[in-house]
């Protein structure tokens, strides 16, 4: 009965985020939220006192905002109510803290996590100047509320460019040490004298068959790896690189990239040419451009494209070479 419920309560939210993604993207929906509102900590936190607690309705369920302190600390929790579904529910909320003259003086807070593992807190030291004269603090929440089929564009525009503003160095961070960690094998594979025409060699060798089972693989595996590897709980830019790579395979999906290493065909990623030693060499010679937010399109596709070139390289090619080498010893 347990996991009947589950499964029901499972289909309820994957309807619920069918129906936003129906919906134009770019528009706040009923997943996602920003308001400011008053509310007065108290010592400690009281569930039903209307002051320092706001009901937010999100994903057609609630979930309750509330502020206490906590020794030297303003803390506040965003906490589902008890009657929503046990779902692996996602939170990416942005909570400032309004200095009551001085607004340069706000304190803001970006946090993502997992809603149905625990109660997240956000502590903020707590300096006089934050209440008012009634001991009240203003806030700022922001928060977009999703499930668990995180490949998909999960952020309204509005929020997506507030994030990507403030988190563009992150990313690049992240990508950039993605993007040269495997130019570098490749490079260490096309510069080695020994080992470079033994591999130009099997290619060549290869049958067709064995070819094209070495330079495919279906979508859904790669989406499964793309998230496996660019999605962690609690990360905040996770969602982010979600919505950056969905652009990206959404272009490579539509032909619409200028420059492709990789394409879709039917429910296939593929290389779009069986020369793998003349693929490797330009891609090498393929430079790692930063992101802005006028080209976040062409950095997913970048991405996905020397990512599934990578999956391939990795676990397909590479593998199958060194089983030939085997053979022959």
């Amino acid at each position: 009965m347990e996991e009947e419920l589950k499964i029901h309560f499972r289909n309820v939210i994957r309807k619920c985020l069918e129906k936003h993604d129906e919906e134009d993207r770019n528009d706040a929906s009923k997943l996602y939220k920003k308001e400011s509102f008053i509310l007065k900590p108290n010592y400690p936190p009281h569930g039903d006192d209307d002051d320092n607690s706001k009901v937010i309705i999100l994903g057609d369920y609630k979930w309750t905002f509330a502020a206490s302190h906590v020794g030297t600390s303003l803390q506040f929790e965003l906490s589902p109510d008890d009657n929503n579904p046990m779902l692996k529910f996602y939170a990416l909320n942005t909570v400032a803290i309004i200095h009551p003259h001085d607004y340069m003086l706000t304190q803001c807070s970006d946090r993502f996590h997992s809603l149905c593992d625990g109660y997240p807190i956000y502590s903020f030291h707590c300096e006089e100047g934050f209440l008012d004269d009634e001991g009240n603090v203003k806030v700022e929440l922001q928060t977009q509320i999703f499930g668990e089929n995180v490949f998909q564009p999960l952020l309204v525009k509005k929020y997506r460019v507030e994030l990507l503003l403030d988190k563009m160095h992150i990313v690049n961070i992240i990508c950039s040490k993605f993007f040269k960690k495997t130019i570098d094998n490749m490079k260490s594979l096309i510069q080695d004298e020994n080992k470079w025409p033994r591999f130009c060699t099997f290619i060549e060798e290869s049958d067709q068959f064995s070819m094209g089972q070495m330079i495919c693989e279906k979508e859904d595996v790669i989406k499964e790896a793309l998230v496996h590897h660019f999605f962690l709980d609690a990360v905040l830019t996770s969602p982010l690189l979600m919505e950056i790579l969905y652009d990206g395979y959404e272009s490579i999906n539509a032909n619409n990239t200028a420059v492709k290493f990789v394409r879709i065909e039917g429910d296939l990623f593929e290389l779009v040419d069986d020369d793998v030693p003349s693929l490797f060499k330009r891609v090498v010679g393929k430079e790692y451009k930063p992101i802005y937010p006028t080209i976040v399109t062409q950095f997913g596709c970048m991405i996905v494209e020397i990512f599934v070139l990578d999956y391939l390289f990795r676990n397909k090619i590479e593998k199958n070479f060194t089983q030939s080498e085997l053979d022959r010893t």
